[in-house]
Order: C-alpha cells, then structure tokens, then sequence
C-alpha cells in the first residue's frame, strides 16, 4: 500500500495543540501515515516532522504583521515549494486563517487537496470570506455547531465533529497536589488571571489586570492571585511585567485548568481560555484590548453582538465582556467582587456556563476529524491525482 503524506499547518498555541491531538489520531486511523508541517513544539511531540516552527512567531496586529513580512514571505514559498515537490496525498490546515487561505488557494493551483480544520471566524466578521473558502477547500472539519449549516449553505463538503477542547478535558487529569504545591492560606480567595498566550496580547492586557489585582487586594487581603503560563518565554514575560506589583502573584507554567478549576473566579483574554474556564464551571470576567485604529476597523467588520466565544455559543450575554476602554481596574474589580460572593449573579452565571458547555459537543473531536481526513483521501481516484500532477514532456531516444 502507498505511504500516505500530510502536510499540516498550525500557527498558534491553541492550534498547535489542536494539530497536535489530530496527528494522534490519523496515527490511530492511518497506520503508517508520514506527518511533516508548519507548527509548534506540541505538534513536533506528537510525531511530526517540523519543517518550520511558526508558532513562536505567531503575531497579531497590522504592525506586528508588518515587522514580520519577510518571514512569513520566505516561508509561505518554500512551503509552496516543498508542496510542489512532494505532492502530500492532503494538506491539512488548522486554523490561522491570514497564511492559511493563502496557502490553500497555492494548494489549489497545484492540484493538492485541502482540508481545513477549526473553521476562521466568517460568522463573526468578513462573511463573505465563506465563497472564497469554498472554491479553496475540499473539505471542511468545523468545531461549532451552526457552523455547519453555513457551508451547507454554499455547498461545501463539511463534518462537524465537536469542540477539541473536549478531548483535552476527558484525555488530561487535575494535579490532586495542586493547592498543596501553591500553599495558600484560602483557596476560596483565589483569582485567576489569564492575559492570553500571545506577546502582545500580554502586554495590551496583564498591567490592567495587575492593578485590578491591587485593588482587590486592597478589598479582600486575603486574595491571592494565579496566573498560568502557556510557555517559558511568556512567563518570563509576565514576571517582568508583576514582578513590582506589590501583590502575591503566583505564576505557573501550563496548570491552566488546575487553575480554572480552583479559582472562585477569573480575569481571562478574549479567546479560547474563556471555554477552558467555562468548562469549569468557574464564573469569569473577559477582556480585550487592542489599538484604538484596529478597534475601530474590527468593529466595523463584525457581525455578531458579542466577541466572547462563550457568549456566541449562547446566543446570549452569559459573561460581561469588558472591551476596550471598559477594560478599567476599577471596573473589573467590582465585577470580580460581585461574582466571587454567592449569590443570584454568580448562580445565573454558573447556569448559563453548564448550558453553554451541553453545546461545545462530545469527546472524540480529534478522532472524527482524523477519519474525515482519512476519507477525503480515499475518495481520490487514480485518475485525479494524476491529473493534478503538472504536464511533463517525454523526450525519445533520438531527441524528439
């Protein structure tokens, strides 16, 4: 039987450890299979070989994009070329919608099969990105469930499979040591703070949540405050960042979900961390901050009420979202302080969240996804592949 090559492609944390738990599974589903790709460190130990490390580079931002065009110009044409070599019976790519459209419609010019998995965000902003998406890819693995109906829409080929998410919650188990290691005296005033994984979102969000952390600090001595850390370089980061806040501060690398399981409530960044701490059941506050220019620009592409992704799931508000200039310590203390107590905010919160957790699906996510990449490339005839193959010129023995 021919070895099956896949080229797949993640560029930030969240994605990287999605691909991740995808390369597990097509090794379950596709004995044998040769991985090679564009990712992270997480990506790399689950067995794939990585050309290129493309998460630590992962920006956000016009002028952070900018500063890094030359990387991403020379890596985007060697990909193009490797793929132009190695024709991999699919390339896979995870989310990172900037250099992965781009890279499918190269794909497509080459005749390579595109499978997309965790859908960019056209329900929220840009939809008429979806028609472009759909002359680009072949196949389309999404996470959310309206997401579906929405490609049915514009006839594209789609399986929803569930959230990701799930696999890492049924898959991972909670240090039982975890309050012993951090030795605090009241594990009922713990607050978590969750900036975000990426550089700039730090620095945009920690020094407001910092001096939050002050203030409630001020209110409730007896709070203490956890900050997981998603890698060695945004620890150090954040420590230069708390290192003079004048309030315990424990900064921990991973232990996101020993966190949001612990904490009676938390300050977390727009993005996936928000169902992470949802998952949990644990009441949370989200926050946002990005240029004032881009604000105004994000602002008038979205199309959809809220940006929180628990929210979107809902349909609803479930969980304020403090944006911008709502961003203020002050502000953000109060909330904190209102959800800490019990009462009737905090129980319909911890409601809404329990609903919003019944939709992100079942385990299995990474499993489902594997064998509808599995079967996309068993549904290439011969007769296909060699028509993407480009046109050569057979030269005779006597030259002609």
């Amino acid at each position: 039987m021919k070895e099956r090559r896949i080229f797949i492609v993640a560029g930030e944390a969240s994605g990287d450890k999605h691909a991740a738990n995808l390369i597990r599974a097509m090794k379950t589903v596709m004995p044998g299979v040769r991985l090679e790709g564009l990712g992270g460190e997480d990506m790399q130990q689950a067995g794939c070989d990585l050309r290129a490390d493309l998460v630590s580079v992962a920006v956000m931002g016009f002028i952070q994009v900018v500063g890094k065009l030359p990387f991403f110009r020379k890596l985007f044409s060697e990909t193009v070329e490797y793929l132009k070599q190695t024709r991999p019976d699919a390339l896979v790519l995870v989310d990172y919608p900037g250099f992965n459209l781009r890279l499918a419609a190269a794909a497509k010019k080459l005749g390579v099969t595109v499978a997309y998995y965790i859908s960019p965000q056209v329900w929220a902003w840009r939809p008429g990105r979806i028609h472009k998406i759909a002359r680009l890819v072949d196949k389309m693995i999404v996470i959310l469930p309206f997401e579906e109906e929405l490609y049915k829409k514009v006839n594209v080929d789609v399986t929803y499979v569930g959230h990701p998410l799930l696999d890492s919650f049924s898959e991972s188990r909670l240090d039982p040591d975890f309050l012993a290691g951090i030795d605090v005296p009241d594990p009922s005033a713990l607050i978590g703070l969750l900036p975000g994984s990426r550089r700039q979102e730090i620095v945009a969000v920690l020094p407001a949540l910092v001096e939050t952390a002050r203030i409630i600090a001020k209110q409730t001595p007896q709070a203490r405050f956890l900050i997981p850390c998603s890698s060695r370089g945004n620890m150090e980061l954040i420590e230069s960042i708390t290192a003079n806040s004048g309030v315990s501060m424990k900064l921990l690398l991973g232990k996101v979900y020993e966190v949001a399981n612990a904490c009676r409530c938390c300050i977390v960044g727009s993005g996936t961390a928000t169902l992470e701490v949802a998952w949990f059941l644990t009441p949370l506050v989200v926050v946002y901050r990005t240029g004032y220019l881009a604000w105004l620009f994000g602002r008038k592409l979205l199309r959809v009420p809220h940006i929180s992704l628990i929210n979107i799931l809902a349909g609803r508000e479930i969980v304020p979202e403090m944006l911008q200039r709502r961003m203020r310590p002050e502000l953000l203390a109060a909330k904190v302080a209102e959800l800490s107590r019990d009462g009737e905010e905090r129980r319909v919160m911890i409601e809404g969240l329990k609903s919003v957790r019944d939709k992100m699906g079942t385990p299995g996510a990474s499993l489902r996804a594997a064998e509808a990449v599995r079967e996309l490339i068993e549904r290439q005839t011969p007769a296909a592949a060699n028509a993407a193959l480009p046109e050569q010129r057979f030269v005779t023995a006597d030259g002609r």
